[in-house]
């Protein structure tokens, strides 16, 4: 009975491991410097709102937020199976 025991928890500290690299790997459906160039367009965008009424500091923002985006597009353009965040990244450019 002791054998039996010390082979499920051996087994057990050998397989969890390897779950957890396992879902560590599959878990992010995302890239994180999409997100972080997403993340820093939008609060760019939060920032600049408070400077509307200035058209030179407006200008300046809406370039900052223009190159980020068009940064952000030209990421995405050749990942594959990205057409998702291609599109988003796009019309962002677009807009």
């Amino acid at each position: 009975m002791n054998r039996l025991k010390l082979l499920i928890a051996s087994s057990v500290i050998v397989l969890l491991p390897g779950c957890a690299l396992w879902d560590a790997y599959f878990m992010a459906k995302f890239d994180t410097l999409e997100y972080g160039l997403t993340n820093k367009i939008r609060t760019l965008s939060e920032l600049a709102a408070e400077d509307c009424k200035n058209p030179e500091i407006s200008r300046e923002n809406f370039e900052g937020i223009y190159f980020t985006s068009i940064e952000l597009r030209n990421f995405t353009q050749y990942i594959p199976n990205n057409v998702d965040a291609n599109k988003l990244a796009n019309n962002l450019v677009e807009l």
